[in-house]
């Protein structure tokens, strides 16, 4: 066990490991950095539709990558085709879809170009038919 003069022996040590050293430099010290090839694109495209075989109300969805997008409530539940834009286009290079909205509960992962054109075919036959509430694009 530590002593009361064993502590007060370490004071200054760890005084001075907390105290932060000043900075001397100057503002005209910092540079800009040049950002170039930045890879990730400002948006990325899947197209879906209440219709297996790309039929009935469909919509082309925009947003930048990464984002969780809650489906609107035309197509919220009742997607039974999908697929991201080619890469070239939005340069989206697939999609998860999510069972809740929020991005939460089972999901399906990759899904790449061209998509899925009948999900009450496959996969797991048609168990992810009428199912996906969110998504998310990359």
């Amino acid at each position: 066990m530590l002593s009361l003069t064993n502590l007060l022996a370490l004071s200054p040590i760890l005084a001075n490991i907390a105290t932060a050293l000043p900075w001397v430099g100057t503002t005209a010290d910092l540079h800009a950095r040049a950002e170039t090839n930045i890879l990730a694109p400002p948006r990325v495209g899947v197209y879906m539709c209440v219709d297996a075989d790309w039929k009935g109300h469909c919509e082309h969805l925009l947003n930048a990558p990464g984002l969780c997008i809650d489906l609107p409530q035309e197509l919220a539940g009742q997607v039974s085709a999908v697929g991201p834009d080619k890469q070239k286009e939005t340069f989206a290079s697939g999609c998860t879809l999510f069972k809740d909205i929020g991005c939460k509960g089972e999901y399906m992962a990759d899904i790449a170009y061209p998509g899925l054109k009948n999900l009450a075919q496959a996969p797991l036959a048609g168990a992810y038919n009428d199912f996906f509430k969110s998504y998310i694009c990359y």
